[in-house]
């Protein structure tokens, strides 16, 4: 049953795509780009991985590839370490068909080769061998030589750009599409063609027509859509990235833009056909203009994006281009929100640190969120703050509820400010009470005294009476000492014999 699902999606993609056709020209320069990848343990039958690559130039696919690899790899990285293999040797023999040919200017340079897997890189770009390398086949580390001969040249590229992700494993929809376009594999619109007949005089004339596949049913623009537009102001911005890691700021900006032109349309809807040669001048006008429009913000938009966004979709509609970036790219900008609205409700303020920086870190957090179109009303914001204080602004805190205070920020963080120097001044007070010893400490001797270790104290000896051949100094008799003699306390008491002293001899 599975495969038969296989074989009738199969037939659905060919029947939808028997119009489409791999259409080259339009770039400036002839630059060949290749891209490599790989899905690891594809095949529940033997566990082995499936690679992929795909070379491109002047817009379009010129080589590609689509393989299960002959060994079982036991880690995804080594998966596309070897994918990537694969591709350098197929990159270095179409190197060295161009430069035969002597058409292509950048032909000399080192072939780039973009692949999604860091780790991959990483093992092609060291010389050295590794322990978990060692099981990989010799010639996968060809790789190694060429980029040392500086034949070929491995490049990190982002997961949703990878070209060649379609090669290895099924993608949704959206994602197939936009890499397939990016293949340069694309509707040839001249082609398409719309049988249209209609009955004069008991005759049918059957007329061909070229006709485009976005047709809008109304040639409506805006009256003040010719408004002219400052494009330095939105030029001056910072660039949208490869990664896509300022996603949300640059389209923020794109829509300032528009809407300070009356452009906003040109992202609700796409161009459309060219009117009939049968309607009036004020609708050919009208699509004219449109015309005019969509390509001046096509322009702007394109001059926004780094070179590689620029070489992929540079042959985009602007409706179309932004609503792809929106696809590859909202979701990095969802998780960004998440991240600011986790660090701004899981913010604290540690024991002891400036308040300075903490109200700083939390207006950092929140100014993230208001960009991201999150806007925090003022009494969730300051009931926030008040939350992330430390144990010692209990006071403060309570003081504040119970009076209840409806204070703005800037308000709240000179009362913090405030209270922050009157807390430090009683901390200190209370650390001098509690820390301050009149008592007078005793010298410590030998090595625990510059280790700063407590001497141990030596084990109490039980003390043992005199042995019984112990002679006495006074009486001469044995079994006692001269302190214990009965003799020698007698005479002692009766003052016959003086205690000598301390130091003295008898």
């Amino acid at each position: 049953m599975e495969h038969w699902t296989a074989v009738k999606n199969i037939l659905k993609y060919l029947k939808r795509t028997k119009d489409m056709f791999l259409c080259y020209g339009g770039d400036q320069e002839l630059v060949v780009t290749s891209y490599t990848d790989a899905s690891w343990n594809t095949d529940p039958d033997d566990s082995k991985s499936q690679s992929g690559y795909v070379f491109i130039l002047n817009g379009a696919a010129v080589s590609w590839a689509s393989s299960k690899q002959c060994t079982v790899a036991k880690s995804s990285t080594e998966s596309e370490y070897i994918a990537a293999s694969e591709a350098s040797s197929e990159a270095v023999w179409m190197k060295r068909f161009i430069v035969e040919l002597g058409v292509v200017p950048s032909a000399l340079d080192p072939l780039v080769i973009y692949c999604d897997n860091m780790g991959a890189i990483a093992n092609a770009q060291e010389p050295r061998s590794h322990k978990r390398l060692k099981h990989i086949k010799l010639r996968y580390h060809s790789i190694r030589e060429y980029i040392e001969d500086g034949e070929v040249k491995i490049c990190k590229v982002h997961t949703d750009l990878n070209v060649a992700d379609p090669l290895t494993k099924a993608l949704p929809r959206a994602k197939h599409d936009q890499h397939q376009n990016a293949m340069g594999v694309r509707i040839n619109k001249c082609i398409q063609r719309v049988q249209v007949s209609f009955a004069h005089a008991d005759t049918k004339v059957a007329l061909t027509s070229l006709a485009c596949t976005d047709m809008v049913s109304e040639h409506v623009i805006p009256k003040d859509m010719a408004s002219p537009i400052n494009f330095n102001q939105f030029l001056e911005k910072e660039k949208l990235k490869s990664n896509g890691s300022n996603f949300t700021d640059w389209f923020r900006h794109v829509r300032i833009f528009l809407n300070g032109g009356n452009l906003q349309y040109v992202l609700d809807a796409p161009l459309g056909d060219p009117p009939a040669e049968t309607e009036t001048d004020e609708v050919k006008n009208v699509y004219a203009t449109r015309k005019t429009r969509y390509s001046q913000v096509q322009c702007a938009i394109l001059c926004s994006l780094e070179a590689d966004l620029q070489k992929r979709f540079e042959h985009h509609d602007p409706h179309e281009l932004v609503n792809e970036l929106k696809t590859i790219f909202e979701t990095h900008a969802a998780v960004e929100c998440y991240e600011a609205s986790k660090h701004f409700f899981s913010c604290m303020m540690e024991e002891g640190s400036s308040v300075s920086e903490h109200m700083l870190a939390m207006t950092g957090h929140a100014k993230k969120l208001s960009d991201l179109g999150i806007v925090i009303p003022n009494r969730l914001g300051i009931n926030r703050v008040l939350q992330s204080l430390p144990p010692s602004y209990k006071n403060f805190v309570m003081n504040y509820n119970m009076q209840n205070m409806n204070k703005e920020l800037p308000e709240l963080f000179a009362m913090l400010k405030s209270a922050e120097i009157e807390i430090k001044k009683e901390h200190q007070v209370l650390m001098v009470n509690k820390t301050t010893s009149f008592k007078k400490q005793g010298k410590s001797k030998g090595k625990n005294k510059k280790s700063g270790k407590k001497a141990a104290t030596p084990p109490v000896k039980p003390k043992t009476g005199p042995k019984p051949d112990a002679e006495c100094y006074y009486c001469k008799e044995k079994g006692h000492w001269k302190r214990n003699c009965s003799k020698y306390l007698a005479d002692l008491k009766s003052g016959l014999v003086k205690k000598k002293k301390e130091g003295t001899k008898e």
